[in-house]
């Protein structure tokens, strides 16, 4: 039972209750509850969710328009890179 509690079972119970009841004095005092706190975690999760379907959107935004330059560009660059690759294969081939 150590190895699970770290210490006794009956030393770790009781540092579990005593570390509890300052904690729950503490939430009581700032008017927190087990019911707000779930709430919030809820909320936050929610939030961050949205958040990030939010930023993919964007993201996909960003890399569509981007792709409106890009890929047009790129195009042009390997056709240019293919028609000089082209000609100097052809010269080579010609002076044999």
């Amino acid at each position: 039972m150590n190895g699970l509690f770290g210490d006794q079972p009956i030393k770790v119970i009781i540092k579990l209750v005593l570390m509890s009841l300052l904690v729950g004095f503490v939430l009581k005092i700032l008017h927190i509850t087990p019911i707000g706190i779930f709430e919030w975690v809820i909320e936050n999760i929610a939030h961050i969710i949205n958040v990030s379907f939010d930023n993919i959107e964007n993201v996909i935004g960003y890399i569509i328009t981007g792709a409106v330059v890009v890929v047009p560009f790129w195009l042009f660059q390997r056709m240019s890179q293919k028609k000089r690759d082209e000609k100097i294969r052809n010269r080579f081939t010609d002076q044999s």
